[in-house]
């Protein structure tokens, strides 16, 4: 499972990567459609790491990502800050 926060507010907390960053960039612009299909064919061809590059460039928020896990999980997190 993956939750999103936006300067400390939790925004979703989903068990697909993708349909969380989805929802994510749907309630930061403000979007009043029913469903996220407008904002999915707008993003069809964005990698997640684009969507993410896109929520931080976007909008002036601070995201923040969790991944959740059970606490007998044997996976655990890196960060690699990568050049550009």
């Amino acid at each position: 499972m993956v939750e999103i926060r936006i300067n400390g507010e939790l925004v979703t907390f989903d068990s697909n990567f993708r349909d969380a960053l989805i929802f994510t960039i749907d309630g930061l612009k403000g979007s009043e459609e029913p469903t996220l299909k407008r904002t999915y064919q707008e993003f069809k061809d964005y990698t997640d790491e684009d969507l993410m590059d896109y929520i931080e460039t976007e909008f002036d928020v601070r995201p923040e990502l969790i991944v959740n896990r059970r606490i007998d999980s044997k996976w655990y997190t890196k960060q690699h800050i990568l050049d550009d």
